[in-house]
């Protein structure tokens, strides 16, 4: 008899949340960077990927109880989306740390 592990549906979402925001950052920087963009583009798709990268952190935490409770897979998927997220909100976390 085989033994049914599903893969947890919060750390489905933790990775397509992290795909939504790691690539707005790294495009809007790139375009901005080779100034095909202006800034005030640039910060609403910065301000987009900030506000996306918190959501992505909640979740993939969630997963990360629901999958240590459970048993269930997507260790993997829920840690890739918690780091990151992190990754995307460390610029906006620096910014609010400096005077």
């Amino acid at each position: 008899m085989r033994i049914l592990i599903r893969t947890s549906r919060w750390a489905i979402w933790a990775r397509w949340l992290r795909s939504v925001a790691a690539p707005l950052v790294i495009i809007s920087v790139a375009l901005h960077w080779l100034r095909l963009i202006i800034s005030d583009l640039f910060l609403v798709a910065a301000l987009a990927a900030a506000l996306v990268a918190p959501l992505a952190v909640l979740v993939s935490i969630i997963a990360l109880a629901w999958l240590w409770q459970t048993g269930d897979q997507g260790w993997g998927r829920a840690l890739a989306g918690l780091l990151l997220a992190f990754c995307v909100w460390r610029p906006w976390l620096g910014m609010a740390a400096w005077p």
